[in-house]
């Protein structure tokens, strides 16, 4: 939900969106106006980090170069993927495992009216984590 406010209104906004009896931010728009855009908690939680951010990760840990530490990200993730639609399994020590797991055709249902549909069957990518990788997120390490 989107609320408009003109510039005068935006201060007396600005501050009671700093003592928190409202859960957003004032953002100025092109138009000349200022929104009001509510923020949830969930996406403010956590961060995502993409491939580029696992790319300056390494070359950060190793000093390696922008292009030759993407090369290495790209053959490894590349090798995982060939790996698991091949069907083998890719065991990772102290990190996980990576595998394939083969799901039986069923049968389900449209939620909307209820008629029964053939759900096919097909492969999926799953991910188990190893012990010690489940206690370095838990902190116990």
């Amino acid at each position: 939900m989107k609320l408009f406010f003109t510039k005068f209104a935006a201060p007396i906004m600005f501050l009671a969106l700093s003592t928190r009896v409202c859960s957003g931010f004032v953002m100025p728009r092109a138009t000349g106006q200022y929104a009001m855009r509510h923020l949830s908690a969930a996406a403010t939680a956590e961060e995502t980090i993409r491939k580029t951010g696992l790319v300056d990760s390494v070359v950060a840990k190793t000093g390696l170069s922008k292009k030759d530490s993407e090369a290495c990200v790209d053959a490894f993730l590349e090798s995982i993927a060939e790996e698991i639609t091949s069907g083998n399994k890719v065991n990772i020590a102290g990190f996980g495992t990576f595998k394939r797991a083969d799901r039986k055709a069923r049968t389900g249902r449209n939620p909307k009216t209820g008629e029964a549909l053939q759900i096919a069957a097909k492969k999926a990518p799953t991910f188990s984590a190893a012990k010690k990788f489940k206690e370095q997120v838990n902190g116990d390490i």
